[in-house]
């Protein structure tokens, strides 16, 4: 997939954390927001860092075109199922 493609997915992904009243760094890495979304969220943690992964393997991996389409897809239902809890400080 197309970085412009990946990059709209995992922004989704952010706009669900903002959503949730996660107060997020705009110079963190994805590695850093994970963490952070990790302690306020920690039920959803291993999803966090899934969809984290996947997002970098899609970003900066070298994948072949059928590879990037199925993870590509794979990151989208994760994203899609992801619910988090209003975070309340």
């Amino acid at each position: 997939k197309k970085h412009n493609e990946v990059q709209k997915l995992y922004y989704r992904f952010i706009k669900k954390l903002k959503k949730a009243g996660l107060k997020l760094s705009s110079s963190a890495t994805p590695c850093e927001l994970a963490s952070q979304v990790s302690i306020t969220q920690p039920s959803k943690t291993t999803l966090i860092n899934d969809i984290t992964n996947k997002f970098n393997t899609l970003h900066y991996g070298r994948l072949s075109e059928e590879d990037s389409k199925e993870l590509y897809k794979q990151l989208q239902i994760k994203i899609a199922k992801l619910k988090l809890v209003k975070y309340k400080p």
